[in-house]
């Protein structure tokens, strides 16, 4: 970055440096907006602030219907804010929201059936799965 701001090309700099243009251009256009040259954070969610945005109106609506559940609140919001939000977005936004990001429970086991075979070889005619 000493050499770009003493007036060598981004370019040059990367050639001189022995890295690639494009990473002298994204490191020089950083220091440009952020002034300093220290690594921005790696993976993680970077489209939140969308959801963010419409927080106060998707918490309002649980406030007001607490077991309301996550397809319901997708379309609650999508109607309202004019920008529809995925299933693992809306989870994701109530797992760092809220403590109270729930999921319908799973059906009980049948205590009178049995739902497979126990004896049955995985792939064989007695066995309710066929590997084909």
């Amino acid at each position: 970055m000493k050499a770009i701001a003493g007036g060598m090309s981004r370019r040059q700099a990367a050639a001189r440096f022995d890295i690639g243009p494009g990473t002298a251009v994204r490191w020089a256009k950083q220091v440009e907006t952020t002034g300093d040259v220290a690594p921005l954070r790696m993976g993680c969610d970077r489209r939140s602030q969308r959801i963010e945005a419409h927080a106060d109106f998707i918490l309002a609506r649980i406030a007001e219907k607490p077991d309301m559940t996550i397809m319901e609140l997708r379309e609650k919001s999508g109607s309202a804010t004019a920008s529809g939000f995925g299933y693992g977005t809306v989870v994701r936004f109530l797992a760092r929201t809220t403590s109270r990001a729930r999921r319908r429970r799973a059906m009980r086991r049948s205590r009178k059936e049995t739902t497979s075979r126990p004896s049955a070889r995985l792939g064989s005619r007695e066995s309710s799965i066929s590997i084909l």
